[in-house]
């Protein structure tokens, strides 16, 4: 999934700010019946602010499951891209976070291409690369 937010002048760094918060004070927290943690993983900065989190939740008698979310801020945009994952050391993650962080760093300053759809479930008929490649 991948949620591109336009925020009012100032608004987007605070944004950012409050999510470096959450992440330092709420590593992990139940929700449903579920663990649920999150912590921030190693990444290259390309735009104003690039964070990548590694999310987990754990289930009793089921198998983890795992994510990672790539949070941009370029000016007063911020985009999430949400890459489901099976593996905690998934290097396609990372590096499909360093391709959207440097496509929005080449389009700053132009407005967000309009989409017909803005969440691609598993298994979509577009993949990923396609859709970053474009």
């Amino acid at each position: 999934m991948n949620i591109v937010e336009t925020y009012e002048p100032g608004w987007a760094a605070r944004a950012m700010a409050d999510l470096h918060r959450v992440l330092r004070t709420c590593r992990s927290y139940q929700a449903s019946g579920a663990d649920i943690s999150l912590r921030a993983v190693p990444t290259t900065n390309v735009c104003d602010e690039t964070v990548t989190v590694h999310g987990q939740l754990r289930r009793p008698g089921k198998p983890p499951s795992t994510a990672y979310f790539v949070i941009v801020r370029c000016g007063d945009q911020v985009t999430t891209l949400e890459i489901p994952s099976l593996d905690d050391t998934d290097p396609a993650a990372h590096d499909l976070g360093r391709r959207l962080a440097a496509r929005i760093r080449n389009r700053r300053g132009r407005p967000p291409r309009p989409t017909a759809r803005s969440h691609l479930p598993a298994g979509s008929p577009t993949s990923w690369a396609d859709i970053l490649a474009s």
